[in-house]
């Protein structure tokens, strides 16, 4: 597609998107940026499969970043996210997307178990030898936030949960949320007690540092949730950075990831300079070279 025509598209995909029409994104996000797309199953459900972007040229030392997609924990397919890969993979960051089971036939904490087990497959296959960076929008967040802060799920997998070195949460539900949602109620039914559910009540001393991205006008989930989640992680003495953007809601954070839509929101560039002072503060002399 000529640019002229991609140009010409970026107004109706802004409207679509408020609806969270991603998959609209490939048309206007260029092809280049990654090598290859590797295709794996980590599991034998179907929807156990992850996307692994690899970059056309690694940036020095870059970790593996892993990003959970959102959709209420009840839809959404990586086949919708390549804008995200190719973003990512682009600034020279192998990134994997993975899917995960999903309501109705499976509920919480099932979509946490295969979040683990897809890291595990990425830990096994070399792709883990400069830590794992978690990522993840909305009910993706969550997902994220919880292998972050919760280490019995990587542990449960035989993974030592130092694999994370942080945590970007894109508009994430950290805290106590509504369940008044009959949906909602029954997806977190076997969190006996729920608050084994948030992972809010999982952060110590020993929890990766974080940077939370959220928008002031989000009416899907509330920019409280990242504001107390940065509290409880400071009164542990855990770094933690926040980004709040006026006048952006739910979709703006997500969908200005993409390149054609980056002047909506600066979340782009703020996740890749919170990646950049992460990796220049890590030790490099053990590191294994560039695959």
């Amino acid at each position: 597609m000529s640019p002229t025509c991609r140009l010409s598209l970026l107004p109706l995909l802004m409207m679509l998107l408020q609806g969270c029409v991603y998959g609209l994104l490939d048309l206007v996000v260029p092809d280049g940026g990654y090598r290859e797309v590797i295709t794996a199953s980590y599991g034998d459900h179907p929807r156990q499969q992850l996307d692994l972007y690899l970059p056309e040229q690694y940036k020095a030392d870059a970790p593996t970043l892993v990003f959970f997609y959102g959709g209420s924990w009840a839809r959404g397919s990586k086949d919708n996210y390549r804008f995200i890969g190719q973003a990512f993979a682009e600034a020279g960051y192998p990134i994997a997307i993975p899917n995960y089971r999903i309501y109705p036939d499976h509920l919480f904490p099932d979509f946490i178990i295969d979040g683990a087990a897809s890291l595990a497959w990425l830990e096994r296959e070399g792709f883990a030898e400069r830590g794992i960076v978690l990522m993840g929008h909305s009910a993706g967040a969550h997902i994220a936030a919880m292998l972050a802060y919760n280490p019995l799920y990587l542990e449960a997998g035989g993974l030592d949960h130092e694999l994370i070195t942080a945590l970007i949460g894109y508009s994430g539900p950290y805290d106590d949320f509504d369940l008044s949602n009959r949906r909602l109620q029954r997806i977190f039914a076997p969190a006996q007690p729920l608050s084994v559910s948030r992972p809010i009540n999982f952060v110590d001393e020993n929890s990766p540092p974080s940077l939370l991205i959220h928008g002031l006008s989000d009416n899907t989930v509330v920019v409280e949730h990242s504001e107390n989640l940065a509290a409880e992680l400071r009164v542990h003495g855990v770094v933690v950075e926040t980004r709040f953007y006026q006048n952006n809601g739910h979709v703006a954070v997500a969908g200005s990831l993409a390149r054609p839509l980056r002047r909506w929101t600066p979340a782009f560039v703020d996740t890749l300079d919170f990646l950049a002072r992460l990796s220049s503060e890590r030790p490099t002399s053990s590191l294994p070279p560039l695959p």
